[in-house]
């Protein structure tokens, strides 16, 4: 790889695989750190504690002496220098990756950026939604014309003289029940409320009741006795 870099992948306790990190021997020139037993490690996943990169790397290429988290500069990844108590180790780090280089699965695993599969999902859904929005559209569209072209034809006759009807009374109860609705409640008479409440008022009820029908056909009587005596003939 360019700079002399070696992949390692690197998975959780589960065995799922997260990034990868790029190793290759420590080149600086400050004598505390052993060149020939120092790797330089970068693009360590965010959050791991330095003593899960000790455990990590002594189960796989041998006993760690020291751990040390360089400073990266602001929107780099983060890189640690590793140094191992045998040279060796150096050389089985380097070799080619057999398998995954395990960490804690306490470890969270950082936001990565999305596959190929994954942004190629992205997209599907996004011209399936905007398939569904014009379809929608047009839908609603033909909707509306529909309405418009019905009500031009209420009440027309057609080529054989019949005459379309809508079912407008539902909209009619609608609105009537909405006008009953909007109207604010009437004040009930407490007199006509009260009217036969008791049964001799029902009783006297019924009495004037009668006498008025008596008495209007004592007068009918009377107006027909009359009429009839307009009517007779009279010889002079």
């Amino acid at each position: 790889m360019p700079g002399g870099y070696t992949r390692i992948p690197v998975a959780t306790g589960g065995g799922v695989a997260l990034r990868f990190v790029y190793v290759r021997p420590h080149k600086s020139k400050d004598q505390s750190t052993p060149r020939d037993r120092t790797l330089f490690v970068s693009n360590v996943p965010d959050g791991v504690e330095q003593s899960s990169i000790r455990d990590a790397w002594q189960r796989a290429y041998g006993r760690v002496v020291s751990v040390t988290r360089v400073d990266a500069a602001a929107g780099m990844p983060s890189s640690v220098l590793i140094t191992f108590a045998d040279a060796s180790a150096i050389a089985r780090a380097l070799a080619p990756a057999e398998q995954l280089l395990a960490l804690p699965a306490t470890v969270q695993p950082p936001l990565l950026r999305p596959t190929r599969a994954a942004a190629f999902a992205e997209l599907r859904d996004r011209a399936l939604k905007a398939e569904v929005n014009e379809y929608m559209l047009k839908f609603d569209a033909a909707q509306a014309e529909m309405r418009e072209a019905a009500a031009d034809a209420e009440g027309v006759p057609d080529d054989d003289g019949f005459v379309t009807v809508t079912r407008a009374h539902n909209r009619l109860k609608r609105s009537e029940a909405d006008g009953a609705a909007a109207k604010p409640p009437q004040k009930k008479n407490k007199a006509t409320e009260l009217q036969d409440f008791y049964h001799f008022q029902r009783h006297e009820r019924k009495r004037e009741h009668l006498h008025k029908l008596r008495q209007r056909f004592e007068d009918d009587k009377q107006r027909i006795a009359a009429m009839k005596a307009q009517r007779k003939f009279r010889p002079e």
